[in-house]
């Protein structure tokens, strides 16, 4: 039983001392940046005591538990990596390095849809490197070479001005790492199309001779407008036999006439912020003329008898 106490004294004692035992951050080695994903290794180098576990963290998160008899660790983000030795349990020593994978950012658009000609302004965030380049390349056919079109040195360029006259591809690399420069995905800024669709209206009226002063209800979209940035203005037009001009406050993709007093056509203009313009086919309403009775009196200056017959004639009405 004195055996036993005597032991469980020196393991206190041990563990004591080594607890006491804490090692400099550079104890940790391993590179404090890094261009290519997975180059950083990292080592805690042995300090010479005994030493059979570890416990390696990232931001104060436990990454792989306990790795028995294991020192070096592979870590590709960006973190603050942390170890901690162990020999039977008891903590012995730990260090600490901040570690940076050097990147160039990632990029943003003021404007993600633009029409041609468009200057489009392209700002680049979260990039850790001294060197930066701007690079585009047309999106279609895929593949083709980039090219350079600005560079900045640490916060300079972080916003550039570019006009844009094809759907267009971006990116940013840092060339503190040569060929190995690294970025975020690229970014690609689409074009309007430079046609633009009218659609296409209907009613079930049109192409057929309705009465005077009826109302034929909505002449509804029947197909949509398509192409250019589908961000599309309405105007409706009418015609009357002598051209068309825009009737007020029609706006919609639909419209409703009201009743029609003589015979017209109608149809949609479509519009975009591009500036192209095209229209919908026309609908046409043939309308009956408004009824107009004519009727001829004969006047008389002379004074008749009562009971005398007259004779009254009328023209046959028209309209209607």
């Amino acid at each position: 039983m004195k055996s036993c106490r005597t032991i469980q004294l020196i393991t206190f004692l041990i563990g004591l001392c080594l607890a006491n035992i804490t090692l400099s951050g550079q104890d940790l080695t391993g590179p404090a940046n890094f261009c290519t994903p997975g180059s950083g290794t990292y080592t805690f180098l042995d300090p010479g005591i005994p030493i059979n576990s570890y416990r390696w963290y990232v931001d104060g998160n436990l990454l792989e538990g306990i790795e028995v008899a294991s020192t070096n660790i592979s870590w590709t983000g960006d973190a603050f990596l942390f170890v901690e030795s162990y020999y039977n349990g008891i903590f012995v020593s730990s260090a600490g390095k901040p570690i940076v994978f050097k990147k160039a950012g990632s990029i943003s658009s003021n404007n993600y849809v633009v029409c041609p000609g468009q200057v489009v302004t392209l700002t680049r965030s979260g990039g850790l490197g001294t060197s930066f380049s701007w690079l585009a390349r047309p999106a279609s056919p895929p593949g083709q070479a980039w090219t350079t079109f600005a560079t900045g040195t640490g916060s300079t360029n972080l916003s550039v001005n570019y006009t844009v006259n094809q759907t267009t591809e971006f990116k940013v690399t840092m060339n503190d790492c040569g060929a190995a420069a690294a970025y975020y995905e690229s970014v690609i800024i689409p074009v309007n199309a430079s046609y633009v669709t009218g659609g296409t209206i209907a009613n079930s009226f049109a192409g057929s001779l309705i009465c005077n002063s009826q109302d034929p209800g909505v002449i509804s979209n029947n197909e949509g407008p398509y192409g250019g940035n589908y961000s599309y203005t309405y105007q409706w037009e009418q015609n009357f036999g002598s051209g068309w001009t825009s009737i007020p406050l029609t706006n919609s993709l639909n419209f409703s006439p009201g009743p029609l007093y003589g015979n017209v056509s109608f149809r949609r203009r479509v519009s975009t912020p591009c500036g192209d313009v095209n229209y919908s086919n026309a609908v046409s309403f043939a309308v009956r003329p408004a009824l107009n009775p004519q009727v001829n009196t004969t006047i008389f200056s002379q004074q008749i008898c009562s009971g005398t017959t007259i004779n009254l004639t009328s023209n046959p009405a028209t309209g209607g």
